[in-house]
């Protein structure tokens, strides 16, 4: 049962990055593959006017509880 709850949480973090790649796509950055420099990458690059800080704070929040849970559940 547990690998099936992690699992979840996997899904649903691969989902909430690929949305995370979108709606920065829509501002024009590339965003890199893998997680490790997704938000690294796009914090970095939200001091520019293109990219507003504070929906990219809330999806960075979100991510980062989404890896929590995952962790959690991996223990």
């Amino acid at each position: 049962m547990l690998e099936r709850v992690r699992n979840q949480f996997i899904g649903r973090r691969t989902r909430f990055a690929n949305s995370i790649r979108g709606y920065a796509a829509e501002y024009g950055f590339a965003a890199p593959k893998g997680l490790s420099r997704l938000l690294i990458d796009i914090q970095a690059d939200a001091k520019s006017p293109t990219l507003q800080s504070s929906w990219v704070d809330a999806l960075a929040a979100e991510l980062a509880h989404v890896e929590d849970q995952i962790a959690k559940v991996g223990k």
